[in-house]
């Protein structure tokens, strides 16, 4: 798949649509023409002024003496001094701690959204999820950074990875449910399936060893093939599925028919005992899959500078001629495009490598990062030069230039696309105005780790010398005794020199060289404050202690900042060139990404799915405060905590300024601070709902409030009490007086309600008496009919019953028979003795029988 705005190779070839119109058509020889001019301009640019210079830095960082310095004395100092190295080596993690320090250094804005809109911060966590999940991201960011700080130039590339399929795995002891599940994934292919031949033990049997079921000749002559669901036995007709829950026995055979319960007991077995041996059958298999997902991915990559080539003049990536050249395997290329690569054989300068192929191979800087390995020449290895270019072209002769996208093997096209921008992102650490390749921080170092190795050779050398004085020794004495002057080169502790002669200073003396150490470190301190101003990494940046420098607490502070000022301009550089690489990672998704993905982010199972993104979304890296410790920045986030306290103490948790949820961030920053990442497992988060409870009242003007509320219940509850016994006396009078006329007219009624009563209550009980009659004449004969209905039915079905388990019992006795057949065949018995065992068996059989013996 391809951007918006590609066009595959075949639609600007000279093929035919499948509609039958001619595709256009360009001159192919014209196109590779201007590609070698530009690859031949950017080729002599690239790797003969810019080769050197960063060759000349990978050496100097590893250490390797500068040219002109080389000494082949053995008695003369060899050190160098690595100023390139420390600087490099001091300055990643405060380039990197910026990015890998906060899970906030990544955001994404759309004008059609409000900031904090959920779709934002879920972009924003898949992008991160994206570059440091799928990707290698602590390596990309320090590979990134580190071409760019030492080399000029960091290149990185960002493509779409379509899905491609997984290597095949064999699975063994697979159930039928798995099974089912593989072939309904659409991610997953089976490509194999065998029946496992070990499914269990015989339950008739009572033994556990291992022999399989018993086969008829056909089924042992080829495997069978998996059973799924529903699916009918080959060679046995298509029999009905059986009701959820249920497996019919002995593969369907003894399963009663369709409609009818099953028995709770077949040939003496219980129903658990029937389970079980379920169970124990249940068939396994070998399965074969392979896996490939629905949805590809974003892939980032460094590109060494070595392999990048770019237009002499280019002030901006998008305008200039770029590609990148790298070896690749001709099995990968035939497998990704066997056509083109057909061609590209039948060509003579397949056969050949060219002159610019081998200088890449010899690139001074390749031989520079791997001086210890060198590189051999092999005459076939497999692999071929591949280029990637882009370049604006106008094939088609329309009057405008586009640019395209091309990928070729010498002069075979592979690709051919218009595409809207290019996959590569560039950075340099220090800018130079109207040019793509700045400076690099080891720049400005070269010449002053040159100038340093120089004076630290020279000091090591005076010292050495100060500290072993040369002596002068008389010709005469070294003739007059040969073993003279080896005695003297001898600086043993304490060693006696025998002289034949009384006067000793005749004979030899020591001549001390002055030390002038002091004097070259006295230069070398002059040369590190320089470094210092050229690289902008100062002493006080590299964890010197501050004790160690005559200075304030203040002023100390002052030089840090100062000092990282110039750290954190790099870093702002690095971020844009981070944010465009997310941008167009952001692009891609959106694009090609066609199918919601699950991923796990911050403990949580998030479903993502890029279509529902605007395409205006943008990306933006947000680059920390490089000039402070992470214990400075605790500090402040302490004290932006206590005025948070304050605020929410005295104006209460529902104030205009800031409630929980801003109090919780900021507890949250204090602990990434810490180190703690995972600051959910420490304070929860503020639902969205939350709302502050209402404050509580002042206890002073409560406690009046419920004094003068006690004395007004106190009063009211007096008056309240008196008029209550008033009431309650004048209740009871009117009460006798009302219950004794109520108990008379109740007297009177009761009496004549009771005769009424059981004058009803006697018509009733003679109605009841006839009907219950007629209702029990009519139950009895209704009784009558659906016995003998139940009785007709009753022995039909057990004559069905009977003939379907007198079949089963013969199905049973004949696979008996056949076993014991095979068995007795295996042990050696007679003939005798199976019909012997056979006539036993039969004999059992019969007395087992559901409906009795035969000869009964």
């Amino acid at each position: 798949q391809l951007p918006d705005g590609m066009m595959p190779f075949n639609d600007v070839s000279g093929d035919t649509h499948d509609d039958g119109e001619k595709k256009p058509e360009f001159d192919k020889a014209a196109v590779l023409k201007v590609l070698r001019e530009e690859n031949a301009d950017a080729d002599t640019y690239y790797t003969s002024e810019t080769a050197n210079a960063q060759a000349e830095a990978l050496d100097a960082y590893f250490g390797k003496a500068p040219k002109g310095l080389d000494s082949s004395d053995e008695n003369r100092s060899r050190i160098v001094t690595n100023d390139i190295g420390d600087t490099i080596n001091w300055l990643m993690p405060s380039m990197m701690k910026p990015f890998l320090g906060s899970e906030q250094f990544i955001t994404c804005d759309d004008d059609g959204l409000d900031d904090g809109d959920p779709t934002l911060i879920q972009s924003a966590e898949f992008l991160r999820y994206v570059f440091f999940k799928d990707n290698p991201g602590d390596e990309i960011l320090h590979d990134f950074c580190f071409d760019g700080l030492l080399q000029k130039i960091g290149v990185a590339r960002v493509y779409w990875e379509d899905p491609k399929p997984k290597p095949a795995k064999t699975m063994s002891g697979v159930t039928a449910e798995q099974l089912i599940k593989y072939a309904q994934d659409p991610e997953y292919q089976i490509l194999g399936v065998e029946q496992d031949g070990d499914t269990g033990a015989d339950p008739d049997d009572g033994d556990n060893d291992g022999d399989e079921q018993p086969q008829g000749p056909q089924q042992q002559a080829q495997p069978q093939p998996p059973m799924m669901p529903g699916q009918p036995q080959p060679g046995q007709p298509e029999q009905q599925s059986p009701p959820d829950g249920a497996q019919p026995p002995m593969g369907g055979l003894l399963a009663p028919p369709q409609g009818q319960p099953q028995q709770p007991g077949i040939m003496g077995i219980q129903p658990q005992q029937q389970q079980a041996q379920q169970t124990a059958f249940l068939p396994t298999f070998t399965v074969q899959v392979q896996r490939t997902p629905r949805v590809g991915k974003c892939r980032i990559e460094v590109v060494p500078p070595e392999e990048f080539r770019v237009a002499r003049r280019a002030k901006k990536l998008k305008d200039a001629y770029h590609g990148w050249k790298f070896q690749a395997l001709l099995s990968d290329l035939r497998k990704d495009h066997p056509e083109e690569m057909m061609d590209f054989a039948s060509t003579k300068a397949s056969t050949k490598a060219s002159t610019s192929d081998i200088e890449s191979m010899t690139d001074p800087r390749i031989q520079a990062r791997f001086e210890d390995t060198g590189w051999i020449s092999r005459s076939d290895d497999g692999k071929v030069w591949v280029h990637i270019e882009y370049c604006h072209l106008d094939p088609f002769g329309q009057g405008e230039m586009k640019l395209y996208r091309i990928k070729r093997v010498g002069d075979t096209f592979l690709e051919f696309d218009q595409v809207d921008e290019t996959e590569f992102v560039t950075w340099s650490p220090i800018r130079v105005a109207h040019r793509l390749i700045g400076a690099a921080v080891s720049d400005p170092l070269m010449q002053i780790q040159k100038v340093r190795t120089a004076l630290m050779r020279k000091a090591m050398d005076s010292l050495s010398q100060s500290l072993q004085p040369r002596s002068a020794v008389a010709k005469r004495a070294i003739e007059h005794d040969a073993t003279l002057y080896d005695r003297l080169m001898d600086h043993s502790v304490g060693d006696v020199i025998e002289l034949d002669t009384d006067d000793v200073g005749k004979a030899f003396a020591s001549i001390a060289t002055p030390d002038v150490s002091p004097q070259a470190f006295a230069a070398l301190e002059q040369w590190d404050r320089r470094s210092e101003e050229a690289s902008g990494v100062s002493r006080h940046s590299m964890g010197v202690q501050p004790q160690a420098i005559t200075d304030t607490k203040g002023g100390i502070e002052n030089l840090q900042a100062a000092s990282n000022s110039r750290i954190e301009l790099v870093a702002r550089w690095l971020a844009y060139a981070l944010q465009e690489i997310l941008d167009k990672s952001l692009r891609l998704i959106a694009t090609h990404q066609d199918h919601a993905r699950i991923v796990k982010i911050n403990g949580k199972r998030l479903s993502i799915d890029p279509r529902r993104w605007s395409d205006e979304m943008t990306v933006t890296v947000n680059v920390g405060a490089v000039g402070e410790s992470r214990e400075k920045q605790l500090v402040y986030a302490n004290a932006i905590m206590a005025v948070q306290e304050k605020i929410v103490t005295g104006m209460g948790p529902d104030n205009p300024l800031c409630g929980a949820k801003e109090l919780r961030n900021t507890i949250a920053w204090s602990l990434e601070l810490m180190g703690r990442k995972d600051a959910g497992a420490y304070i929860k988060e503020v639902p969205e709902d939350y709302r502050p409870p209402d404050p509580p009242p002042d206890p002073k003007v409560a406690l009046e409030q419920a004094k003068l509320q006690s004395q007004q219940q106190a009063e009211q509850a007096k008056m309240q009490q008196a008029m209550q016994i008033k009431q309650a006396e004048l209740q009871m009078q009117q009460q006798s007086e009302a219950a004794r006329m109520q108990h008379e007219a109740a007297l009177k009624q009761a009496e004549a309600q009771f005769n009424q009563t059981l004058a009803r209550e006697k018509l009733e009980a003679d109605m009841q008496a006839r009907q219950y009659e007629a209702d029990r004449k009519a139950e009895q004969d209704a009784l009558r009919r659906e016995m003998e209905e139940r009785i007709a039915l009753a022995n039909a079905e057990s004559q069905a019953v009977l003939a379907r388990q007198q079949l089963a019992a013969q199905i049973e006795l004949e696979q008996w028979k056949f076993s014991m057949q095979l068995k007795m065949q295996r042990e050696g018995h007679s003939a005798s003795a199976h019909a012997t065992e056979s006539k036993t068996a039969e004999i059992h059989l019969q007395k087992n029988r559901p409906g009795g013996r035969l000869d009964a």
